[in-house]
């Protein structure tokens, strides 16, 4: 096979899995970061900043729904003597009564209690007789502490017991950070048996859906599930309901307040009283009353009030979007411009985001912000790596490094070997080939031998024409440089009858010459290149131009030789004078 095509083909498999790599590397990061986050700390927290911002977007107040009205168990139901209490903070049951006889007077179809009725009172009988008078009644299981067993404590049977009391669990559902995210709608009682959520028991008692079978409905088909809420703003969620103080409403003020306050009302019942946390609960505008937190998930249950589980596919989507854009920057833009075009992404996906919780979707824009952040940085990667390899081809991988991590390459000297090359007969083959074909014929010599300097470690400095320049340094570990360079032109004389094709027709000489050069930038302005410089150079120069003259193919001056130590074999020609030198250079050969 032609010294030229085995680099070619090299050279296209390098691109093509430069492009798979590419393409693995970005999908996974689209397609792997979806579920990884989900349940992390940093995901909830990017939600809720996404809710902050839907809250501006959208008022609170818009969510009020005029069919649930909340009655508050307040300090000033607790300061008023005409409410009897049981023990201090603890209303008697019977004025539970009271309160169930007004709401009945007023219309409400449901009362739900956000109170735990637990253990036998002396006022159950007529507490009894007012919820078996009364549409529909909900009573809520005390949930007990995971080192009592968990599960529940179901309230007083002597109450449960009458015509309209369902049960229900007031527990709400948060996360790692202790904010409540929303609600189950079926949780797991005693014994594996399931118990539905407060809000949730509420809404099918007043929307009338007890027979569910073959329902569409989300919330009916996987009641499992957790629904995430949209909260209003926390100085929202007074204006979101009605709200009357249980005080009103067990005297008759109400009546003067609002006589139709009730009529056809689902009933929230529950305290507001700030003598400790007990009632209150976490959320994400805040720590409000557990009955406020209640009546923002029952009014998510009539008014579709939630947002939905990460929308996976517009996620993954979006994600790719974000991904395809930013690696297109990459290629068409400057790294300033590519991080501008991401900025602008994250931007743009987090306003989408936001405004999907508006709407009552979530997409996880987390996932793509990761996906276009570690698109650029892949993308950086990559074009670090391409750069890295273009400069290498050009100035070598020393001068690449430093252009790359200095943005400059310094000018040092050193000593190191000169490798200087020249094609032989070089007029007769231009006479011979059009200009298109003799440049073919050199790319293809040196391919052949570029590879076999670069194998010993050598740097190509530079192609003059018909003549090559290569240079070898210092390195950490092996061969020194004039003994590497040495090892080159034997394999180069060994291995030049084995080229196949019409380069195989060209002669050489190479002249080798170890001696102090300067290495760095030549040339100003639009046109710069790095290479060295020195007597050493102009000495190979001279020794490449004299193997004619010795009828060798390779010529080494003493100093190279001297260099490469006892150990490397060669035959010594004597002393010979050379242009520009006073005194005559002793040279050696292979044997």
């Amino acid at each position: 096979m032609g010294g030229r095509s085995q680099p070619v083909k090299r050279r296209k498999l390098e691109f093509g899995l430069d492009l798979l790599v590419r393409a693995l590397t970005l999908l996974g990061l689209t397609a792997g970061g979806l579920g990884l986050l989900d349940a992390q700390p940093a995901s909830r927290w990017l939600y809720d900043l996404g809710f902050q911002a839907s809250l501006w977007v959208a008022p609170a107040e818009r969510m009020a729904d005029p069919r649930i009205v909340v009655v508050t168990l307040d300090e000033s139901t607790l300061a008023d003597s005409r409410v009897e209490q049981w023990i201090p903070g603890v209303l008697r049951r019977a004025e539970h009564a009271r309160l169930l006889r007004e709401l009945r007077e007023g219309g409400a179809r449901v009362a739900a209690f956000d109170i735990a009725f637990i253990g036998q009172s002396p006022d159950d009988a007529a507490l009894f007789a007012e919820l078996d008078r009364f549409p529909t009644s909900v009573l809520v299981a005390e949930a007990r502490a995971a080192e009592l067993g968990g599960g529940f404590e179901l309230p007083e049977p002597a109450l449960a017991a009458a015509r309209s009391v369902r049960i229900a669990s007031p527990v709400l559902k948060s996360y790692s950070n202790g904010q409540v995210r929303g609600v189950i709608s079926q949780q797991t009682a005693a014994g594996g048996a399931t118990i539905n959520a407060l809000a949730y028991e509420s809404w099918l008692a007043f929307t009338r859906r007890d027979d569910l079978t073959g329902s569409e409905d989300l919330l009916v088909r996987r009641p499992e599930r957790l629904i995430t809420i949209r909260w209003p703003s926390r100085e929202g969620i007074g204006k979101a309901f009605n709200t009357i103080s249980y005080r009103d409403v067990v005297t008759g003020d109400w009546r003067r307040l609002n006589p139709r306050l009730f009529r056809n009302k689902l009933v929230l019942i529950g305290s507001t009283v700030r003598s400790g946390r007990a009632d209150y609960t976490q959320t994400p505008v805040g720590l409000i009353p557990g009955v406020l937190a209640h009546a923002c998930v029952l009014n998510a249950y009539l008014n579709d009030y939630w947002v939905s589980d990460p929308r996976r596919m517009q996620t993954w989507l979006l994600s790719a979007a974000s991904v395809m854009i930013i690696a297109l920057a990459g290629y068409l833009l400057r790294p300033v411009g590519t991080l501008l075009v991401l900025v602008a992404t994250c931007l743009l996906t987090g306003t989408l985001a936001v405004q999907g919780i508006v709407r009552g979707e979530w997409i996880s824009f987390l996932h793509v912000w990761l996906a276009a952040v570690l698109s650029a940085i892949v993308g950086f990667g990559f074009r670090f790596a391409f750069a890295a390899s273009a400069l290498s081809r050009y100035a070598g991988a020393d001068a690449a490094r430093q252009l790359l991590l200095q943005r400059s390459i310094r000018a040092r000297t050193q000593t190191a070997t000169i490798f200087f090359a020249d094609v032989r007969d070089y007029t007769q083959h231009s006479e011979q080939l059009s200009p298109v074909e003799l440049m073919l014929l050199l790319n293809e010599h040196y391919t052949w031998m570029d590879h076999i300097i670069e194998k010993h470690r050598g740097r190509v400095d530079k192609h003059i024409g018909d003549a090559m320049m290569a240079v070898f340094e210092d390195v950490h570990r092996g061969k020194g440089h004039a003994r590497r360079a040495i090892d080159a032109a034997r394999e180069l004389v060994g291995s030049a009858g084995a080229r196949q094709g019409r380069a195989a027709e060209l002669g050489f000489g190479i002249g080798i010459h170890t001696g102090e050069v300067v290495t760095g930038e030549l040339g100003t302005g639009s046109k710069v290149e790095y290479g060295s410089i020195g007597d050493a150079v102009n000495v190979a120069a001279r020794l490449e131009q004299s193997t004619r003259l010795m009828e060798v193919v390779v010529l080494v001056s003493e100093d190279a030789a001297a260099s490469a130590g006892e150990q490397v074999d060669l035959r010594p020609l004597g002393p010979i004078s050379l242009k520009g030198k006073s005194e005559p250079v002793s040279v050696f050969t292979l044997p």
